[in-house]
């Protein structure tokens, strides 16, 4: 009642049959391909932003050290100041002994 498969299969219903086939392993393998770039593009994405958190992380640090720097830099400049007051202090004390024994001779 039912033709046989490969007589089925011929004549221009199998050429249309075998475009569509062709037509299917074409699409299944772009999409294979497709799949492959999209897990490589989520892989690299991965790796950015491992990366890019590690560079937050740094400059994290580096802003708590330049914190750091910043008051230690303001505590020697307050240093600074205090010691060139007593030098200028103790310049004074010296002009005016230079004075007194100017004076006594």
């Amino acid at each position: 009642m039912f033709p046989a498969e490969s007589q089925v299969l011929e004549g221009p219903l199998g050429d249309r049959y075998r475009t569509m086939q062709e037509l299917v392993e074409r699409k299944a393998q772009h999409v294979v391909g497709a799949r492959k770039k999209a897990e490589h593009l989520r892989d690299e994405a991965k790796g950015l932003l491992r990366d890019a958190h590690e560079k937050l992380r740094r400059l994290s640090k580096l802003e708590e050290t330049y914190e750091e720097n910043e008051k230690l830099l303001q505590e020697k400049a307050a240093q600074l100041d205090g010691l060139e007051a007593k030098m200028r202090s103790i310049l004074k004390d010296i002009n005016e002994q230079i004075q007194i024994y100017n004076t006594c001779q």
